[in-house]
């Protein structure tokens, strides 16, 4: 096969294949073990080398040789997963293939290093300090609310507010999580609402961006917040639009990262927006899918076209119309703890008020995750619209609860 048409993807992402298969490319897929089923499902094996650990550039080349595939072969080497961005970074640098930058991925992935650009580049970022074990935080002299992170790892996994000298105690505690590891990111709590913002950056041209608020801050996650947001409608919001263009062009820049997709998180003060962080990759949840139900760009596609350095097909004015009149967003469903034994279909879930797509992430048979690890764990997620924000709001609450009444579980089996 000419080798102008095969790209090879570190991580499985069915998405984001179809999105290149549109675009006349066959996908190669690195995939661990976990995957490989539902790869195998929709891909033949003979494009699913399996690799032991997509996040390590000596395990996907050690896995690619075993398999026969030499990464020279691709047109260019992507991952669309957070975790193994720096992977097929460093696998284009090695093959000389054209991909992201390895800094920018770096500074995309380690929250230290992006903070520092952030800051020298004269934005607005919470002040932070790397420590080498949580232990070091022993006996200093309480200043206010902290927030402590691991460097770069994602979806909230890891991540622990000190809100009180209390909340330190109990992280330092004898059970406290992530004592006797390291490094740890210390930065200070920033106080206001959290949005993010996602778009398309080509040639460091800002081509689109969307604002939304999430419903909570997802720090909240840890002691049961709603993982959710509304998109944020241009034409009504025209000022923050455009304070959220001026810090997303400015942090682009500051990372080196002109061609792709983003999700740059950031907070919402008295005095403007504070960044956060920002991510080379497409939001999660349903992100994509929110701002294809209401400005119709395609994030996925987009990603696959800056992959393969083809024009983007977003067109001129998109993102700065109206949503005409209404509100959408989308929102993470949970269970009660335990094994589902009944579970409502996406179907029923879709009947429900304002509900436009949905997909479960569990099913019968499956035991309920503890949700409060990370917001990427979830029962379900659905895209909803309304009339207004306050509505919708409304309607995401009512789907949220009625979820969790139409969910059975019982005991979880015990490990032998």
């Amino acid at each position: 096969m000419d080798n102008k048409t095969e790209v090879l993807a570190i991580g499985w992402h069915a998405k984001t294949v179809a999105a290149f298969e549109r675009l006349g490319r066959r996908v190669v897929s690195a995939v661990e073990v976990k995957d490989l089923a539902k790869a195998s499902a929709l891909c033949g094996e003979e494009n699913l080398p399996v690799v032991t650990d997509a996040r390590n550039v000596e395990s996907v080349l050690a896995g690619l040789t075993r398999a026969g595939v030499d990464p020279r072969r691709f047109e260019a080497i992507f991952s669309i997963h957070e975790l193994s961005l720096v992977t097929a970074s460093a696998l284009s640098q090695l093959t000389g293939l054209p991909a992201l930058p390895l800094g920018s991925a770096i500074a995309l992935r380690d929250k230290l290093v992006q903070k520092r650009l952030i800051r020298e580049a004269g934005l607005r970022v919470a002040d932070c300090r790397p420590i080498g074990r949580l232990e070091e935080l022993a006996g200093v002299r309480w200043q206010g609310p902290l927030v402590v992170k691991p460097f770069a790892d994602a979806g909230s996994r890891n991540t622990f507010p000190i809100r009180t000298p209390e909340d330190l105690e109990a992280l330092l505690g004898g059970d406290g999580p992530g004592r006797g590891s390291g490094p740890w990111l210390v930065e200070e709590f920033v106080e206001g609402a959290e949005l993010h913002l996602d778009g398309v950056v080509r040639d460091g041209e800002l081509l689109f961006l969307s604002v939304s608020r999430y419903l909570q801050n997802v720090i909240s996650v840890r002691s049961g917040g709603l993982v959710g947001s509304v998109l944020l409608d241009p034409v009504t919001a025209p000022d923050l639009y455009e304070q959220a263009r001026d810090l997303t062009a400015g942090s682009l820049r500051a990372l080196g990262h002109r061609d792709g997709v983003f999700h740059l998180e950031a907070f919402r003060g008295a005095a403007g927006l504070v960044f956060s962080e920002c991510a080379g990759r497409i939001g999660g949840g349903m992100i994509p899918d929110v701002n294809q139900q209401v400005f119709g760009v395609d994030l996925v596609e987009e990603f696959a076209r800056a992959v393969l350095g083809i024009p983007s097909g977003v067109g001129a004015g998109a993102g700065t119309g109206s949503s005409q009149g209404t509100s959408c967003g989308f929102v993470q469903l949970s269970a009660p703890a335990g094994r589902i034994s009944r579970m409502p279909t996406e179907d029923a879930v879709k009947a429900r008020p304002g509900c436009v797509t949905v997909r479960l992430a569990l099913a019968e048979g499956a035991d309920v995750p503890d949700f409060s690890a990370g917001s990427h764990l979830m029962a379900g997620k659905a895209v909803l619209v309304a009339d207004d924000e306050a509505e919708l709001e409304r309607r995401m609450h009512d789907l949220v609860g009625w979820f969790r009444q139409a969910v059975v579980t019982g005991p979880q089996s015990v490990p032998a």
